[in-house]
């Protein structure tokens, strides 16, 4: 087994960037499996109406990616009203606005940035989930912080930003592919993105399954504790705030020696040396997030045909 492969779901490499508005910078950063390209903001054509939040098209070999602003995240009216308590940045440091180009469930979208920086490791344990206050705010676009020396870094949740504004970037298919009767099951979904939460939530409640949901891994290892050995099925992302999932299931076998739910891992990841690996240790099966097809064929595989 390659321990290399194995333990690089340790990390999340991300691409920091900022939204400058007024004399405040508010500092963001997005994970790297969702980036498909960072391009200068150059050629672009108009849109020929106001197509919120969008502000034009950007070619990408050929493919018309249309292009959003986020700068309303900060209202310039807040900040004059706590001017005198909030401290302004030293400099803003001048440089050309960039798109990035995002890939959500093979849709394409470019967010404009003020500011890009060059791409870091950041070890998953230092990520942080937002404060439990915040949970329930539709206006937040916020997944996790990142802890630096002088302020955080906020995880731009762009799946909920885009629903935000009624597009969706998935949804679960109105025909099942089996009429196999699961009413009996049980499953725990780990998943720290409240879309693809939403997503599997749904295909479960389709094919009659009873589902739990926990937010982070250190929440799913919980509730794995709590109700050993009474889930049917596992279905975990990898890279989440506190614990990753595959550090949770991990734990979870040392705690409990007789663990044989099937597991799998439902992550944007794409690394197929990470799958074999992850299989290797018999930790769990590796599908890429969200394929209903191929996660349904592997349920009916592990409920039916016992693979």
């Amino acid at each position: 087994m390659n321990e290399k492969n194995i333990n690089e779901d340790k990390n999340i490499i991300i691409l920091p960037f900022s939204i400058i508005n007024e004399n405040y910078e508010i500092n963001f950063c997005l994970n790297v499996q969702k980036i498909y390209s960072v391009i200068e903001l150059d050629k672009f054509t108009q849109i020929p109406a106001d197509i919120k939040p969008f502000k034009f098209i950007v070619d990408l070999n050929s493919i018309p990616v249309p292009v959003l602003e986020i700068l309303h995240l900060q209202n310039s009216s807040d900040i004059k009203n706590y001017s005198n308590e909030t401290p302004k940045i030293k400099k803003i440091r001048k440089s050309k606005k960039r798109i990035i180009i995002c890939n959500i469930l093979n849709i394409y979208v470019g967010i404009i940035v003020d500011q890009t920086k060059k791409i870091q490791m950041q070890k998953n344990e230092n990520i942080l989930p937002p404060p439990q206050i915040w949970e329930q705010n539709k206006d937040l676009f916020v997944s996790g912080l990142i802890k630096e020396k002088e302020c955080y870094r906020y995880i731009f949740d762009i799946e909920k930003y885009i629903i935000s504004f009624g597009f969706s970037p998935g949804e679960v298919e109105k025909e099942k592919v089996t009429d196999y009767n699961f009413s009996d099951k049980r499953a725990l979904i780990v998943e720290d993105s409240s879309v693809y939460q939403l997503l599997l939530k749904r295909l479960m409640e389709k094919y009659e399954i009873e589902t739990d949901l926990a937010k982070n891994g250190k929440d799913g290892l919980d509730l794995l504790i709590k109700n050993q050995d009474k889930y049917d099925l596992i279905i975990s992302d990898i890279e989440m705030p506190y614990m990753n999932g595959i550090d949770m299931i991990r734990e979870y076998k040392k705690l409990n020696k007789t663990q044989s739910a099937p597991v799998i891992f439902h992550t944007t990841i794409s690394n197929e040396n990470l799958g074999r690996d992850l299989q290797n240790e018999k930790l769990g099966i590796f599908l890429e997030k969200f394929e209903e097809k191929n996660l349904m064929e592997a349920i009916i595989n592990i409920f039916i045909n016992k693979k």
